[in-house]
């Protein structure tokens, strides 16, 4: 979420879904094929607690059957943006060779900025303008040169870029009056059947995350508002998406890259699960998704760093890094 839309009350505590746990734990990992000059560390869940290296050409041979590839980024780490950018040249070239569509999904961008972004692409307008257009500074903030690399590259190979994030101003009715506050005209940019009820299991998770960022209030007194626009927020997202494919034909008519932040992603909850109900691959089961469909990557910034279990749930279905420069 924007870096500048969260600053004080209880909705601070949404921060936690784009930044990094830290270093848990170590791991062990491969040093895999590199696409566009950066070698990659691989890593895939097993078992509990549990990850091992696997081969480049089974994390590729996957992702070349997912129609959507989750990218879990620390928005503020510029590690992420060189795997972001080496993954995404790679998912390219398969998507040239079978001659599917492909596109590139970001949070960063809310979805009233779309034609800026495709005046950007279509080099009607320069970068600077693309900045104030989309007004970044001010519904982002974070770094504006490592946001400009993945603007870049999309305009230099010709890939569009889909802007996924609700509009400030449709979420801000959430934290002053909760759904019940929206008005007609902010559902263009949410699912057509409206936001539902959330899962429980999300739900638990979120209130965790609540829990330890608001650990000064002893209390969940803002837990509804904030759940809501996360909710909100995902639902918006997912939305997005599901116009970009029905405008490509239906699920099987092209790929995307999502980039977003690592909560928005984490154990399938959140984006996976949304668009797994949106695009008609979700089980019984709210919280599973169809893993022929999509593939959650989680970025780390070394081989060091892991991110928690919960429960028997993995965190993603690989974790990605740099790989160890050879001797």
């Amino acid at each position: 979420m924007g870096r500048w839309g969260w600053r004080g009350g209880f909705l601070a505590g949404l921060m936690v879904l784009g930044l990094s746990w830290g270093a848990i734990a170590s791991g062990t990992v491969w040093a895999a094929e590199g696409a566009e000059e950066l070698a990659i560390a691989v890593r895939q869940s097993v078992a509990v607690e549990r990850w091992e290296p696997v081969l480049a050409e089974d994390l590729w041979g996957r992702l070349g059957r997912s129609r959507r590839i989750f990218l879990g980024e620390v928005h503020n780490r510029e590690s992420d943006r060189d795997l972001q950018i080496a993954v995404i040249h790679r998912l390219f070239q398969q998507s040239v060779e079978t001659g599917e569509n492909f596109a590139i999904g970001v949070e960063m961008v809310q979805q009233q900025f779309q034609p800026v972004v495709d005046q950007y692409l279509t080099g009607e307008i320069d970068e600077g303008a693309l900045r104030l257009g989309i007004e970044f500074d001010d519904r982002w903030g974070y770094d504006w040169p490592s946001a400009l690399r993945l603007f870049r590259w999309a305009r230099d190979h010709r890939v569009p870029v889909v802007a996924l994030s609700a509009p400030t101003e449709t979420w801000r009715k959430v934290v002053a009056g909760g759904f019940g506050a929206l008005e007609p005209e902010d559902g263009r940019w949410l699912p057509t059947d409206g936001l539902g009820e959330p899962s429980p299991a999300w739900l638990d998770w979120l209130g965790e995350i609540y829990d330890q960022s608001h650990r000064d209030l002893g209390n969940r007194a803002g837990f509804e508002r904030f759940w809501q626009v996360q909710h909100l927020w995902d639902g918006a997202m997912a939305a997005a998406m599901a116009r970009q494919f029905d405008r490509w034909g239906g699920d099987r008519g092209g790929r995307m890259a999502v980039i977003v932040g690592r909560g928005h992603v984490i154990y399938g909850y959140g984006l996976p699960t949304w668009t797994a109900r949106l695009f008609g691959s979700a089980g019984a089961d709210p919280d599973q998704t169809d893993q022929s469909a999509q593939t959650v990557l989680l970025l780390a910034a070394d081989g060091e760093e892991s991110i928690p279990w919960r429960g028997d749930r993995a965190p993603g279905d690989f974790v990605l890094s740099p790989a160890p420069m050879e001797p």
